[in-house]
């Protein structure tokens, strides 16, 4: 069986945004002989919690998981390979939105930059780092109060926002992570001393629904640099309202240079 790299990056950035936890991973059966793959589904895991984001990890030669957990601090990374699932990190923030929300948050997404998976995690506003070379298979899985980890949290609110909600991750060649923040609406940039700045607002698009404000907020979901510029996923705040979600393309100086809904 082969899985597609450049499926799972998709699925990473568009499927499991909204995903349920029912543990099915749909791939495709990638037939170099055939130019029309079909997307089929099979399970290759089971009793995930919550799977939110997913990162093909050559190194550790399998995928791996961000798993939000129940909402009782037992969010968790695990990785897929050869049929088993071996949870790497546990026990990270893992907590319930209060009503209306009243749905779980913790480990949202993954990336892998030098040799190192960050670990996204909008329960704790941190960012967890868990070095390649240090997974073995007879000190798993490691807690997350034992990674390094940088907490995001009190720079996105002294920028003046109300909310925080770590979601995405991506790095430019320099070593710079850019990081979605989805309850404050803007993109931070992490330098590799670990300084951090706004790198970009992402802005309120028109209300297209009869009811609401005559804007509302674009939550960003994703983010991803393809070598010259940035792409940011945004869906459309309340009314929640067919056609206010879009993607941004962003220069590398964080300015919004075109929007697709």
């Amino acid at each position: 069986m082969k899985i597609n790299v450049l499926f799972i990056i998709l699925l990473a950035l568009i499927v499991l945004e909204a995903c349920h936890p029912d543990d099915i991973l749909p791939y495709l059966r990638n037939d170099p002989n055939n130019d029309n793959p079909v997307l089929s589904e099979e399970i290759l895991a089971e009793g995930l919690l919550s799977p939110m984001g997913v990162e093909f990890v050559p190194r550790l030669g399998g995928v791996v998981v961000a798993e939000a957990g129940t909402g009782n601090n037992d969010g968790r990374i695990s990785l897929y390979r050869n049929g088993q699932t071996t949870v790497l990190v546990d026990s990270l923030a893992s907590l319930v939105l209060p009503p209306p929300a009243d749905h779980i948050v913790g480990p949202t997404h993954l990336a892998v930059h030098d040799g190192t998976l960050w670990i996204v995690n909008g329960a704790s506003g941190q960012l967890h780092q868990l070095a390649l070379d240090q997974v073995r298979a007879d000190s798993l899985p490691r807690l997350a109060q034992d990674l390094p980890a940088q907490d995001i949290r009190p720079f996105v609110l002294a920028q003046g926002a109300e909310l925080s909600n770590l979601y995405n991750i991506t790095f430019d060649e320099s070593g710079n992570a850019y990081l979605a923040d989805a309850g404050a609406n803007i993109i931070v940039k992490r330098s590799p001393n670990g300084s951090l700045s706004t790198f970009a607002t992402v802005p309120n698009v028109a209300n297209p629904a009869p009811v609401g404000e005559s804007t509302v907020e674009s939550v960003p979901t994703s983010v991803v640099y393809d070598g010259h510029h940035f792409w940011v996923s945004a869906y459309g705040g309340f009314p929640f309202a067919p056609g206010s979600s879009g993607i941004y393309r962003l220069d590398p100086a964080g300015e919004v240079i075109e929007f697709q809904d």
